[in-house]
């Protein structure tokens, strides 16, 4: 099975991605930022069992 890519998106109190695949929404337990996740970047979709590489978001107000 191959890795897909989902870009994370921010509420007000946390952070998610939506499956690439099927369009569940996925709660993340950690800040996405660069240097504000640890090594391991892969979710894995709760529905379809898809592998998800988190990728940060783009933001210039992040610092």
């Amino acid at each position: 099975m191959s890795i897909r890519k989902a870009k994370a998106k921010d509420t007000r109190n946390s952070w998610y991605i939506r499956c690439p695949v099927c369009g569940s929404r996925i709660e993340l337990d950690e800040c996405p930022i660069p240097g504000g996740m640890n090594n391991n970047n892969i979710e894995v979709c709760y529905e379809c069992g898809a592998d998800i590489e988190v990728q940060p978001p783009v933001d210039e107000n992040i610092s």
